[in-house]
């Protein structure tokens, strides 16, 4: 009973400090994000400005766009812009998770709409790159393989993603993404560690080498530049 004098106060100052740093309630969360994406898609990109505000995002997603070699960072070159302002806004309001992602997303780096969609429209006009599926895949795939990755693939995740994981509206890009991001991402989705619910019990059936499969796929996978 006598710790219940400072919980109370304690709660408040942890919850007006993280306030103070961008976080929303749960609850206008969504909308927050909705009104500020709205925002940004409304005004003309400058890409000039675009590349000068992504020279601190190279210093971990590469000059190229093109993430880390271990999978630890995405690429995000060829990204759809509104995909990339979302998860920004996501990032900055807490429905997302990751301590220099929303360092990067705060207020002070990205002050307004006209500089999210600078950084975002310039993130998206770099060439996508087209990878192997990496050391850590398993393997090439055989004809076998492939057939049931590409048929997993359609079946479960193109309605969104797009035919050729092109990515879709707000589901993003998925093909030439490292095959160590796309496993753990997958795996993830699969147990339902994602922000939309829909990923689990679509991919929850799928056993680990079935995953596997489908992230070696998607890795080698080609899609049209946009």
């Amino acid at each position: 009973m006598h710790n219940a004098r400072w919980k109370l106060p304690v709660g408040c100052a942890a919850l007006c400090a993280l306030m103070a740093l961008g976080w929303h309630a749960p609850a206008s969360a969504a909308s927050a994000v909705q009104g500020q994406l709205a925002a940004a898609l409304a005004v003309r990109p400058n890409l000039t400005h675009g590349a000068q505000l992504f020279a601190f995002c190279a210093r971990c997603h590469g000059v190229d766009g093109g993430g880390s070699a271990d999978g630890t960072v995405p690429a995000i070159a060829a990204q759809a812009p509104r995909v990339l302002l979302r998860q920004l806004l996501e990032y900055r309001v807490a429905m997302r998770s990751d301590l220099r992602m929303s360092a990067v997303a705060h207020t002070q780096r990205l002050p307004d709409a006209q500089a999210l969609a600078d950084v975002a429209a310039y993130v998206g006009s770099l060439p996508a790159a087209v990878r192997s599926a990496g050391k850590r895949a398993p393997g090439s795939l055989s004809p076998g393989a492939r057939a049931f990755a590409d048929g997993t693939y359609t079946r479960l995740c193109a309605g969104c993603h797009g035919e050729l994981a092109q990515g879709s509206g707000d589901a993003p890009r998925l093909a030439g993404q490292r095959y160590p991001f796309l496993l753990q991402r997958l795996t993830d989705a699969a147990a339902g560690r994602v922000l939309q619910p829909v990923h689990g019990p679509l991919l929850g059936g799928l056993q680990p080498n079935d995953l596997a499969a489908v992230a070696a796929y998607l890795a080698q996978l080609r899609a049209p530049g946009r």
